[in-house]
């Protein structure tokens, strides 16, 4: 089965933990095992069924340029043309903080980030730890300012200075962020595709997390195992390219700098748990945010 004409394969899974379905090969039977070799054929059919309508939801040819995340496979492919394609791990979202499907342009890289806490974070995560202990989270780098109907009334102070114990989940009266730092979470790189869902590209200081097979950790954001690498494929389509030095030097001045693409570059983040991959090899991968189902029950007419 080959690929849709006009589209580049998703990239194969490459790599000593990972197998033709997407589990781990420890060499042991295990649950994730045997719930792949208990798929019938039938179930194999559905699950290609669905993934070929997924298809459809995208162009029929993808952009000469472009960057393919599947977050199914965890695995990022960014494509110019002829070249040969630019392919690295990924981490994306928990199966309850799913990493959404979408297609948008990367328009700008921002140099040595601060993280912004999503109030879902800062509620959910966060403002537990600093009713605990503020001093662990001011350590690393973690600010707030007051608010005053959702509009910041104050300045950035460091966390250990702010008394958290009566502090309301709902609402929320502080705007968090952390400075940048070898303790933030989104690394020295992020890469914006401004969006409704608020999810775009980003380093990671967690690099033993891409040695795991199943690599859904991030709160729905897409972690990248290589942004150096990325950000050069980026700006090779600036007029003035950046080479990897350029790159290097503007990491290790600590310098928080924006810098806007003179060509954006599409980006499609899709959830194939099925695929033909380059070599031509089936994949198939466990369902991980249990939509194949749905799109099995609409194609077959099932009720809702």
């Amino acid at each position: 089965m080959p690929p849709a004409a006009g589209r580049q394969g998703v990239p194969a899974a490459t790599g000593p933990v990972e197998a033709q379905t997407g589990v781990a090969a420890d060499g042991l039977l295990g649950p994730a095992t045997l719930a792949q070799l208990n798929k019938t054929p039938t179930q194999r059919l559905n699950q290609i069924d669905a993934n070929l309508e997924r298809w459809r939801w995208l162009p029929a040819a993808l952009p000469p340029q472009h960057i393919l995340v599947n977050a199914a496979a965890f695995l990022l492919r960014a494509v110019n043309g002829e070249q040969p394609p630019l392919e690295m791990r990924v981490i994306v979202g928990k199966p309850d903080r799913p990493t959404p499907a979408l297609q948008q342009d990367l328009k700008y890289l921002v140099f040595n980030p601060y993280w912004e806490v999503p109030e879902t974070i800062a509620v959910q995560d966060k403002l537990p730890e600093l009713k605990r202990d503020p001093s662990r989270l001011a350590a690393q780098g973690l600010e707030a300012a007051p608010l005053t109907h959702g509009k910041e009334n104050g300045v950035m102070t460091p966390v250990d200075q702010i008394d958290w114990r009566d502090v309301p989940a709902d609402p929320f009266p502080y705007r968090l962020r952390q400075r940048p730092g070898p303790a933030n979470p989104l690394g020295q790189l992020k890469f914006m595709l401004p969006n409704a869902q608020e999810v775009y590209l980003h380093d990671t200081p967690e690099v033993s997390l891409f040695n795991r097979c199943e690599r859904s950790f991030s709160a729905g954001c897409v972690r990248i195992a290589n942004a150096i690498r990325l950000g050069e494929w980026l700006m090779q389509f600036q007029h003035e390219p950046w080479d990897r030095e350029r790159i290097e030097t503007q990491i290790t001045s600590k310098e928080t700098r924006t810098v806007v693409l003179d060509t954006p570059v599409p980006v499609f983040i899709v959830y194939f748990t099925s695929y033909v991959d380059d070599t031509g090899t089936l994949r198939f991968q466990p369902d991980l945010y249990k939509g194949d189902q749905v799109i099995i029950d609409a194609l077959h007419g099932a009720a809702p």
